[in-house]
């Protein structure tokens, strides 16, 4: 996962608990709930494959001009 440019480390302690299977991923609410997401969304990008460092660099680069960020 990156974050604004750079590694977002994870690990096993802040993954949370459960079976990680194959569910509905529910964007902007909790699935069987009536509690829309209250804030702003950018942009997501979702490949099927590993991408390039030059890739990933064009996306990131692609959302935060949308988003008016600064990648350093």
């Amino acid at each position: 996962a990156r974050v604004n440019g750079g590694d977002y480390i994870t690990g096993s302690a802040n993954q949370g608990t459960g079976n990680f299977g194959n569910y509905p991923l529910y964007l902007f609410r909790r699935g069987g709930t009536s509690l829309p997401f209250n804030g702003w969304f950018y942009g997501l990008a979702i490949t099927g494959r590993l991408t390039t460092d030059a890739e990933t660099v064009a996306t990131e680069r692609f959302l935060a001009a949308k988003s008016a960020v600064v990648i350093p």
